[in-house]
């Protein structure tokens, strides 16, 4: 089910820019990942697309939908 994400290497980036003392700074997150080892990014990208995903990621439903079926 899951085969997409553990397949396939994200690199997820994320820059912000600090000005302290004239220097720029910028993060670049890289999330690697192999069916035994995911990381807290790889973590957080399965959660959303179970969570909120479409029909190709969760099917019939979504957790988020299945939350709120009898709600």
């Amino acid at each position: 089910m899951l085969w997409w994400v553990l397949s396939t290497i994200y690199l997820l980036q994320e820059q912000w820019h600090k000005q302290k003392l004239g220097v720029v700074y910028r993060s670049v997150k890289v999330c690697v990942l192999d069916a035994y080892h995911p990381t807290e990014a790889a973590n957080m990208i399965i959660a959303k697309r179970l969570l909120d995903g479409n029909e190709s990621v969760s099917y019939p439903i979504n957790i988020r939908e299945l939350y709120n079926y009898n709600s």
